[in-house]
């Protein structure tokens, strides 16, 4: 599933989750301009919360990418 990176109400980015080796990990990547500070602590405490959401059970790791894909 991939879903969109909200900040201030505007989509900035997609988020993707992707599973191995007893890990879920959260790729975090914006569409424009890379997050600023501010931004990515938000945006990573949100991912996180969500990560305990999809996989209560199992490691978690999170990646937020700072270049364009």
């Amino acid at each position: 599933m991939q879903g969109s990176v909200l900040v201030d109400g505007f989509v900035r980015g997609k988020w993707m989750p992707t599973s191995a080796d007893g890990t879920t990990t959260m790729h975090i990547t914006p569409f424009d301009t890379p997050l600023n500070k501010v931004e990515a602590r938000a945006v990573e405490k949100e991912g996180r919360e969500l990560l305990r959401f999809l996989a209560p059970d199992r490691k978690h790791e999170l990646r937020i990418s700072d270049s364009r894909d």
